[in-house]
């Protein structure tokens, strides 16, 4: 078994957590998609230290391993959802 990092554990036992990809490599982000499922992990740069451009490059050639709706969820659909609802 792969050991999980402790931020996936602590998202697994805290339902609520959505988890975003700044400051860490996007195969954790990857890893955490595969454990988390596809609707609690959203895109994250950590512009300005490294290009937003170039982050989103490699989440796209990441999220290649998934179908289009986890990209289309992880790349901006989560985001939208979470930040728009209404409380």
């Amino acid at each position: 078994m792969v050991r999980q990092n402790s931020f996936i554990k602590t998202a697994k036992n805290n339902p609520n957590m959505i988890l975003i990809g700044s400051a860490i490599s996007v195969n954790k982000v990857g890893n955490a998609i595969k454990e988390l499922g596809n609707e609690r992990v959203m895109f994250g740069s950590d512009t300005p230290f490294a290009e937003a451009k170039a982050v989103l490059t490699q989440y796209r050639r990441m999220l290649r391993q998934f179908d289009e709706k986890t990209m289309e969820l992880v790349l901006g659909g989560n985001a939208k959802r979470i930040f728009t609802r209404k409380l």
